[in-house]
C-alpha cells in the first residue's frame, strides 16, 4: 500500500517538472463589452452619457492553441494563437410605421426593438505566466500576462424584433476605421488536473481588458471580456 502511494505521488510530480513542454487546445465562452471615457482633448463630451444609456454586453467566444513550458515545478511560460469574437450591442425601442413594414397593406404602426451588435474579430498572441500551487495531480493555478490582438474584421449585425412576428436580420460592414492593434492585460485562476501521464486539463474564469482605444475619436473606447476557459494539454 505504501509502495502504491509512493508511485502515485511520484507520477503526479513527474507531470510538473522543469523543462516539460505541453501543447493544448482551449475554448472560452464569454461576455464582452466596451468602456467609454472622455479623452483629454474633449473632456466634456455629452455623447458618452447617451451611448451608455442604450448599450449592453454581447455574448462572444474565443478558441485557439497554446504552448506551455515548465520553468520550474511551480511556474510555466505560455504562448500561442487565439481567435476571439468580441464587441457590444446597442438596443433601441421605437415606432415602425405601416408603410415601413408593408407599403402595400398599410399596416398600422408597431413598436419594434432594434439590436445593433458590433462585432470585432481578433487574432491574439498571448504571453503569460502560470503559477501552480499544490503537490498532487490536481493543482490550483493563477495566470497573468498580456495579449497582443490584431484586428481581422469588424461588422454590424442588426436585428429588428417586431411584436408577434419574425425577426428581421440585417448585416453590414462599418465605415468606421478601427485601430489594427491592441494590447490586453489578462488574468485567470482555476484548477489544473492530470487525466493520465500525458494529458492535463485546465478550467477557470478569466478577465481581459484592452488598454488601447479601438479607434481614434473624441471618446476613448476600450473593449473587455470576461469568460470561462476550458483547455486540454498534452505532455511532449
Amino acid at each position: 500500500m505504501i509502495f502504491l502511494l509512493f508511485c502515485f505521488k511520484a507520477n503526479a510530480q513527474q507531470q510538473y517538472e522543469t523543462g516539460q513542454t505541453r501543447i493544448g487546445l482551449n475554448f472560452s465562452p464569454n461576455r464582452s463589452f466596451r468602456s467609454l471615457n472622455n479623452s483629454e482633448n474633449n473632456p466634456y463630451n455629452d455623447s458618452i452619457y447617451n451611448s451608455k444609456s442604450n448599450e449592453t454586453q454581447k455574448t462572444g467566444y474565443s478558441f485557439g492553441f497554446a504552448v506551455s513550458r515548465m520553468m520550474s515545478n511551480r511556474i510555466s511560460f505560455e504562448t500561442g494563437l487565439q481567435f476571439s469574437n468580441q464587441g457590444y450591442q446597442k438596443i433601441y425601442i421605437g415606432l415602425v410605421f405601416g408603410n415601413m413594414l408593408n407599403p402595400s397593406s398599410g399596416s398600422p404602426s408597431k413598436t419594434a426593438t432594434f439590436y445593433n451588435r458590433y462585432k470585432f474579430q481578433y487574432l491574439g498572441i498571448p504571453v503569460k505566466l502560470n503559477f501552480l500551487y499544490g503537490e498532487d495531480k490536481t493543482r490550483l493555478f493563477v495566470s497573468a500576462g498580456i495579449n497582443l490582438n490584431i484586428l481581422l474584421k469588424s461588422n454590424i449585425r442588426g436585428t429588428i424584433h417586431y411584436p408577434n412576428s419574425k425577426n428581421e436580420v440585417i448585416k453590414s460592414s462599418t465605415n468606421t476605421t478601427y485601430n489594427k492593434f491592441n494590447l490586453g492585460p489578462y488574468l485567470s485562476f482555476g484548477v489544473m488536473s492530470q487525466i493520465n501521464s500525458k494529458l492535463n486539463f485546465k478550467i477557470g474564469p478569466y478577465f481581459n481588458y484592452d488598454i488601447l482605444s479601438i479607434r481614434n475619436s473624441s471618446l476613448i473606447e476600450n473593449l473587455w471580456d470576461i469568460g470561462f476557459n476550458i483547455g486540454l494539454y498534452r505532455l511532449f
